[in-house]
């Protein structure tokens, strides 16, 4: 029997998300073993998961997943190569031989040969050429891939660059796991939901919208309309402490200018609903979110050490 990860969101499980669990059972045949490493109830973009993960990990399993386990936050928030590094770790001490994921190009030839350009040393010397000239990472990173050989627009799209890091993971960690990649039809950015080929973001749209009929006919299932959380959930908790904090202390945990523009813009008392509701947006997405993964990564890196002083103390045969 094989075994196959998948390493997601699900926020919130829908058709597209069955259909690459039915796909993986065509290839691999249906007594295939495929568990689920799901993001709790907070998501990479540093926003509350809509949907408890309970209620998610159920329509998983609903939908012929074998086993739905949690993906601890300290990976879940963080940036796409830590996102990807620890999902692809923990299914790798699992045991399973196969990673799916679905991805824009559906080219998993072509991504594991570009990931495994990208860890060659002309790959770096190349991007940090390429940034010495003022592109930024993602453009220098992309022309570096090119400069190689390789396809750089996978790197343009969202799920690609997301299966790009996959795979870098599993050359860099030396992991027994196989791509397996899905071809991921649809619009990501689809402010309505495709009736095929829906992504979450259409989903979410349609959801908080009030047109349930669309979203639930995306999802397969009636989604509950409660308990839910928005992303703003804790925008109000947030702004209460940005306004308490005391400014020297802010200017030193934000070092880049424009971020503390941000938080800046948000300690105005005089905004109006509009220009704080975008001002705190902003603030989820480029300020929180990379505090959180920075916060994650420390606290990983402080369980490390603490492991390794524990190993040294232990008494030697």
């Amino acid at each position: 029997m094989q075994t196959v990860g998948v390493i997601c969101e699900y926020n919130p499980f829908h058709l597209g998300h069955a259909r690459q669990l039915g796909l993986i059972r065509q290839q691999l045949g249906q007594e295939a073993a495929i568990v689920c490493l799901m993001s709790g109830n907070y998501v990479q973009r540093g926003e509350p998961a809509v949907f408890d993960k309970c209620v998610r990990a159920r329509a998983a399993v609903e939908a012929g997943a074998s086993l739905v386990l949690e993906l601890p936050v300290t990976y879940a928030l963080r940036s796409a190569e830590g996102f990807a590094a620890g999902g692809v770790s923990i299914l790798s001490r699992l045991g399973c031989g196969f990673l799916s994921f679905g991805c824009e190009s559906g080219d998993g030839d072509a991504i594991l040969r570009a990931a495994e350009a990208s860890r060659s040393s002309e790959f770096e010397q190349t991007l940090h050429a390429n940034i010495q000239t003022g592109l930024s990472y993602a453009a220098a990173r992309q022309r570096a891939l090119e400069a190689l050989g390789q396809d750089g627009q996978l790197l343009t799209r969202p799920n690609d660059i997301l299966a790009f890091e996959y795979c870098r993971a599993i050359l860099t960690q030396n992991s027994p796991m196989h791509p397996l990649a899905v071809l991921r039809p649809g619009d990501y950015h689809a402010d309505t939901p495709d009736a095929e080929h829906p992504s979450a973001t259409a989903v979410r749209a349609a959801f908080w919208q009030g047109r349930y009929g669309q979203a639930n006919a995306a999802c397969g299932y009636v989604l509950p309309t409660g308990p839910v959380c928005a992303p703003d959930a804790l925008d109000w908790l947030l702004l209460y402490k940005l306004r308490m904090a005391d400014v020297q202390a802010l200017e030193q945990a934000v070092q880049e200018e424009e971020n503390a523009a941000i938080i800046a813009t948000v300690r105005k008392f005089e905004l109006s609903p509009e220009e704080l509701a975008l001002a705190l947006e902003e603030l989820r997405h480029n300020v929180v979110a990379p505090s959180l993964e920075a916060k994650a990564k420390q606290d990983k890196e402080q369980m490390e050490e603490e492991e390794t002083d524990e190993e040294a103390e232990l008494p030697q045969d």
